[in-house]
Parts: C-alpha cells; structure tokens; sequence
C-alpha cells in the first residue's frame, strides 16, 4: 500500500511539532533530503529558522557549517 498524501502532512505536523519542542540552544540540522520530501517540504513552504533548523545538502556540509 501506498503512501498519500496524508503522510506527507502528518509527516509535516510531526516535523513542525519536534521543531517547536527544541529545548532552547538546541538546533536541528537536516541533510540528504530525497526528492520527494524536499517537495513536501517546499510546498509547504518549509524555511530554516535561525538558530534552530539548518538544511544542508550533505551531513559534512552541516557539520562544517555549524562547527564554524
């Protein structure tokens, strides 16, 4: 059986949900995304927010980033 589009937006929810339950000075780097989730993710119109969620291409990338 399929995924529809209910997972995708369950999925969001649940992503949304862990983002605003972030214990302050923690933040979330997310890397690798395949195709299909980075388009859910943008036409949710899904953006970083400083501080606390990073996208990256690669997990070296992100690792790089936030260590600087």
């Amino acid at each position: 059986m399929g995924r529809g589009a209910g997972a995708g937006r369950r999925g969001l929810t649940a992503l949304q949900r862990f983002i605003e339950a972030l214990p302050a000075g923690k933040q979330l780097a997310i890397t690798d995304i395949p195709f299909q989730p980075l388009k859910t993710l943008a036409r949710a119109r899904v953006q970083p927010i400083e501080g606390k969620l990073h996208f990256y291409s690669t997990l070296p990338e992100a690792l790089a980033a936030l260590d600087a």
